[in-house]
């Protein structure tokens, strides 16, 4: 499967088709070794056939064979003298035998550039010719000198001449050689590195089993050079992925004898000492922010900030000098790293990710150069971690390990290990993250309070990873519990403080432990009671003070490794505050992973606030993202799935069957009351509003107790399903005043515009409804908040027979449906439109064009629906349906409903 090559190989192609045409020349096929040259050239030739019957004559340089004269040409003239035969003159066929060894040189004879032309333009005037040169920079002096004659002299000949000239790594020398065998070329073709994405494909398919770092860091090594990753993915061990921070490669490379690293080390062979010990500095680095310190650090001449590593230093390489290097250079440029590093940190700009990701591989270096003083810089390493966490998780992770391991007390070395291994898993590191976390249950042997602190916020996460809130709920509460008054662990407490809040939601359990936690801390007393009021109910609770404690709860989560801010965007959506979580996701997106847990997380968290603050369109980017993050987040399946569902039945005014399963198939997941909405939606297009309200009716309480965020953003439908189905009046009222308490409570813009709406459903005068409805516009803007209450307001009308008030507001919420892409909206405002009849064409007597409301009440009859359903619908009478279907029926020339399906079809 060729990855990333389709614009070359075209372009190669295409000068193959004119060179069948008679318009031969040369083609120099370039780029860094281990490209995917070979693999390219086999596509080519394989294309070359589909163009004619070429006659493809084949060589590939040798290294050993470099010294000898015309070797390198020998593996062409051969099969390209048996093609001719005798109708090749004699003295070219004597000047060509004597390059193969046939008969002895001759004095006087045609130069064999000349020959070897002559043959080519002899056999070209048959067949189209193909001479394919590989590794053409080991060619002999004399055989290069011949390609480059031929490659100037093809052009009114039906032969090309394709050669591939690598560039060589290491040794600037080359590139001499490299314009030289340019010369004479009628085209480049350059074999740029693969990009990200086409490396990565190829990796999870190759081995889907590597975790995210792994997999990364074989990709990095690789360059972007397709034989290379060939090789490193064959050298990676699936036993090795949890033992040691990147998987175990560094260790695998000593040793090994793949093409890749020999050749690598062939390189590293043929460098001087000086431009190996900077290889070797550079080789030791965990984090490309510090390489421009490499001359610094290597002792070379003049070093300073503005001195960069090698050019021809390529990953692989750097590292493998690393490996293979003596143990007192490692020692000394470790030592000369931590010095540096920090020098670096303390210039860079205070608090920024450069200086943050200096100071934590400063710290890291000077652990690794002197392990007997290690356990001295364990507490400053798990500083570095926890500032490291915003900026790159999985380094974070790996921070933690090693101050687990250099911890003289046993619970602080639990406790890091723990903080390890929950980062790995949120980077979907999941055989990483088990080994680290049975290593902490270890340490503490399983019992006693140390322990429970240790697997408490772990269980916590599993709950989370499978959809059980209320569990996940209870460990983040017992593990609170525990984290008061424990030292250095300010930053956690306040992660799980949040975390409990975004979990918990509105109730009173995670609002008592938040202040029994306050009671008990006094320095982080505020920042404990401003994140508990965001599990107040919605009547105690101050939109001001809400809004703070939500941007206190996002400080708090930031870098945290706790996968909760899909929840955190529902918390925003209710207080209006979508733009500012949004934010947050964006700024944490750089620290994880492309794939894992926390990454689906987020990508979910981005398309929930994008359904506030964006179009349709953004909303499935992010879900696609989310799908994409997968690959190490298996247990998120149901979580994307759900999400997606719902974006089809945004986007069009039907739903997909795979909305449709029983409720009790419905995974609990933070999607899970969109999955519902759309159930609910289809049942609604039907006219069947009991059955939408059956649906609709479990996301709320049986009780007074606080709804969630799934049933408040919900409130519209389901009063409206409520009230169409004559539902209970106090359940009605229940829901309604649970919609006015998170007005109240929160002030945001469709809280009060919902509130507005449900209020209007309960208010018996049609002028009073007039006025809510009005005021619900106002308040709800003019974005999708506003668009509902307008909908409503034309409804409203419609059914009072104000047809034409009505055309106002129901235009401008179709107006806004549409440019948001929310087509199953705009359904719903379309056909109300349609119904108030107006200003459309004049139609001729007779006419077959249905009418917007004659085609509404079509397309249902075809799905099924009787006209009582079609009624309840579009709110008109069962008798102004069997109307408009006896002039359907008279329009389309058909009998019945049954036939109706067929004929919508065609028109």
């Amino acid at each position: 499967m060729l990855l990333g090559r389709q614009s070359q190989k075209q372009t190669l192609v295409t000068a193959l088709s004119r060179g069948s045409a008679g318009r031969g020349g040369s083609i120099l096929l370039t780029g860094s070794p281990g490209s995917g040259f070979t693999a390219l050239l086999d596509e080519v030739v394989a294309a070359a056939h589909g163009l004619g019957d070429p006659l493809v004559l084949t060589t590939t340089g040798v290294e050993d064979e470099a010294g000898m004269p015309y070797a390198l040409l020998h593996q062409v003239i051969c099969p390209l003298l048996a093609e001719l035969g005798d109708d090749l003159d004699l003295t070219r066929r004597e000047s060509l035998e004597a390059v193969v060894g046939a008969r002895a040189p001759q004095e006087g004879a045609v130069p064999v550039a000349l020959a070897a032309l002559g043959a080519l333009e002899l056999l070209a005037r048959r067949r189209p010719v193909l001479v394919v040169v590989d590794d053409a920079h080991l060619a002999d002096p004399d055989s290069a000198s011949v390609l480059r004659f031929l490659g100037r002299r093809l052009s009114r000949t039906a032969a090309c001449l394709l050669v591939v000239h690598p560039e060589p790594v290491v040794g600037a020398p080359s590139a001499a050689s490299a314009e030289a065998a340019r010369t004479g070329a009628d085209a480049v073709v350059v074999l740029e590195p693969l990009g990200a994405r086409d490396a990565r494909a190829w990796a999870d398919r190759e081995q889907p089993w590597l975790d995210p770092v792994q997999r990364d860091t074989v990709l990095h090594l690789a360059a972007g050079r397709p034989r290379r990753l060939a090789d490193l993915l064959h050298l990676v061990d699936r036993e090795a992925v949890a033992s040691a921070p990147d998987g175990g490669i560094r260790t695998a490379l000593r040793g090994s004898v793949l093409p890749a690293v020999a050749a690598a080390r062939r390189d590293l062979e043929a460098v001087d000492h000086r431009t190996r010990r900077a290889l070797v500095a550079l080789g030791l680095l965990d984090d490309p922010a510090g390489a421009w310190l490499v001359a610094r650090v290597a002792g070379g001449e003049g070093a300073g900030p503005g001195v960069h590593a090698p050019a021809a230093a390529d990953p692989l390489t750097a590292v493998l000098a690393a490996v293979e290097a003596d143990p007192l250079l490692v020692t000394e440029l470790r030592t000369a790293w931590s010095q540096h590093l920090e020098e670096a940190a303390a210039a860079a700009l205070a608090g920024g990710p450069a200086a943050t990701r200096l100071r934590a591989e400063a710290l890291r270096q000077r652990a690794l150069a002197d392990p007997a003083g290690a356990p001295a810089l364990a507490a400053p390493l798990e500083d570095a971690a926890r500032a490291l966490c915003a900026v790159d998780a999985a380094r974070s992770s790996e921070l933690f390990a090693l101050a687990a391991e250099h911890h003289r007390e046993v619970p602080a070395r639990a406790a890091a290990a723990s903080r390890a291994a929950e980062l790995a898993l949120a980077c979907g590191r999941h055989d990483r993250a088990r080994l680290l976390a049975e290593r902490a249950a270890a340490l503490t042997d399983g019992a006693g309070a140390a322990a429970a602190a240790v697997t408490s916020r772990w269980s916590a996460l599993t709950a989370l990873a499978r959809g059980d809130r209320d569990a996940a709920a209870l460990h983040l509460e017992h593990h609170l519990g525990r984290q008061v008054g424990a030292p250095g662990v300010d930053q956690e407490l306040l992660a799980t403080a949040a975390a409990l809040v975004m979990v918990a939601g509105r109730r009173t359990g995670g609002c008592r432990a938040l202040e029994a936690a306050a009671s008990a801390t006094p320095a982080l007393a505020g920042p404990l009671r401003s994140l508990a009021r965001l599990a107040l109910p919605w009547h105690l609770a101050v939109p001001d003070e809400q809004r703070h404690s939500l941007d206190d709860a996002l400080a708090a989560l930031a870098g945290a490794g706790l996968p909760v801010l899909r929840l955190a965007a529902d918390a925003g959506r209710l207080l209006g505050r979508s733009d500012e979580v949004a934010a947050a996701c964006r700024s944490s997106l750089p620290a994880w992973p492309t794939t894992g847990p926390a990454a689906v997380d987020v990508h979910l968290a981005l398309a929930a606030c994008a359904l506030d603050t964006g179009d349709l369109t953004e909303v499935r980017a992010h879900v696609q993202d989310a799908r994409a993050a997968l690959r190490h987040a298996p247990q998120a399946e149901a979580a994307v799935l759900q999400a997606e569902q719902l974006v089809a039945c945004l986007g069009s005014t039907r739903v997909p069957d795979a909305a449709w399963e029983d409720a009790s198939d419905l995974p609990p997941t933070t999607e899970r009351a969109g999955a519902v909405w759309c159930r609910a939606h289809r049942h609604r297009l039907r006219g069947d509003l009991a059955s939408a309200a059956a649906e609709l009716l479990p996301l709320w309480p049986a009780d007074e107790a606080p709804a969630d965020a799934g049933a408040l953003l919900n409130a519209l439908p389901t009063v409206h399903a409520l009230s169409g189905s004559g539902a209970a009046p106090e359940v009605l009222e229940r829901t309604v005043r649970q919609v006015t308490a998170w007005a109240e409570g929160s002030g945001a813009p469709l809280a009060v515009s919902t509130a507005l709406v449900c209020r209007a459903v309960l208010v018996q005068d049609p002028h009073a409804q007039q006025q809510l409805l009005r005021e619900a516009v106002e308040r709800g803007g003019d974005g999708p908040a506003g668009a509902a209450p307008r909908l409503a307001l034309g409804m409203l009308l419609r059914r009072a027979r104000q047809a034409v008030a009505a055309r106002e507001p129901l235009g401008a919420a179709l107006r806004v449906f549409e440019r948001h892409g929310l087509a199953a909206f705009a359904e719903l405002a379309r056909r109300e439109l349609d119904a108030t009849a107006p200003l459309r064409p004049a139609r001729p007597m007779g006419s077959s064009v249905l009418t917007g409301q004659e085609r509404t009440v079509a397309t249902l009859a075809a799905e099924g629906l009787s006209n009582a359903g079609i009624a309840q619908s579009l709110g008109i009478s069962a008798r102004t349906v069997a109307h408009h279907l006896q002039h359907v029926y008279a329009k389309l020339g058909v009998s019945g409903r049954q036939e109706l399906g067929p004929r919508l079809e065609e028109r």
